[in-house]
């Protein structure tokens, strides 16, 4: 991968973000809709959000054993990769550092 995003990329971030907020805020209308718009004052959302933790941790799992699963196909398929081989899609610009994360309102 480049070390700056192209044009595309930035714009599959951006609609990544969107559809994300999208999504959040229709949970939060449904949820406000069946429960009523205040129920999370009642509720504790603490141990709602351990269990959610829980489910999170499961579907974890899942995925590692389906990666697992489909690098064990590709190795069977291809052989294992050679680590020089892969030498060719690293930086070979080591002093470019990642951006340093910014808080929001802070200024550069």
């Amino acid at each position: 991968m480049a070390d700056q995003p192209t044009n595309a990329m930035v714009q599959m971030i951006i609609e990544a973000n969107e559809s994300f907020d999208e999504l959040i805020q229709k949970r939060h209308d449904d949820g406000a809709e069946k429960y009523g718009p205040f129920k999370f004052l009642g509720a504790n959302t603490l141990e709602e959000a351990m269990q959610e933790v829980l489910d999170l941790a499961n579907y974890a799992r899942y995925t590692y054993i389906k990666l697992w699963m489909l690098n064990a196909q590709i190795a069977e398929e291809y052989g294992q990769p050679d680590p020089e081989d892969a030498k060719q899609f690293y930086s070979t610009t080591p002093d470019i550092q990642p951006a340093k994360p910014r808080f929001v309102g802070e200024t550069q």
